[in-house]
């Protein structure tokens, strides 16, 4: 899997696309999907990114305190605050389109029928992804160290 990025350079006072690049592996391209199995858009996620369990911990925490911020009051201002500061924590997570992708049809505040709010149901979701991911690729890197590591242990 290749991207490419191009770079522009300045030349008699004008860009020109001079159509050179460079490779740079951001992840696997992850398919989001509604509950009709329409596609709601993607992102990207490299399981081997050590800064992915610091930044769930880090949404997880101002997730709480977004929620647990929010009056009976019903302030639409307040809420309205709420709604954007959530977006920009996914986008945090996972990237710049992220908070557009999840809450492209419920708003982040939105009620699941379970009674919890959607932006709660969406990270719970996006965090077993991610362990399951990641606890993944441990066992994969565990393994080939052991493998590798094996002929100098003493038996």
């Amino acid at each position: 899997m290749q991207y490419h990025v191009f770079i522009f350079i300045k030349m008699n006072e004008h860009w020109e696309n001079d159509m050179k690049s460079i490779t740079a592996n951001i992840g696997e391209k992850i398919e989001v999907k509604d509950n009709n199995g329409d596609i709601m858009g993607y992102f990207y996620f490299n399981p081997a990114d050590p800064d992915i369990i610091r930044r769930c911990n880090v949404v997880q925490d101002k997730l709480n305190e977004l929620t647990n911020s929010i009056s009976n009051k019903g302030d639409i201002n307040e809420l309205e605050k709420v709604n954007l500061e959530i977006r920009k924590q996914m986008q945090f997570l996972l990237g710049e389109s992220a908070g557009d992708t999840f809450f492209r049809y419920n708003s982040p505040l939105a009620i699941t029928d379970e009674g919890v709010l959607y932006a709660v149901y969406i990270f719970d979701i996006i965090y077993e992804f991610i362990r399951t991911e990641v606890n993944a690729r441990s066992k994969k890197v565990k393994e080939a160290m052991e493998k590798y590591t094996r002929k100098y242990s003493d038996d």
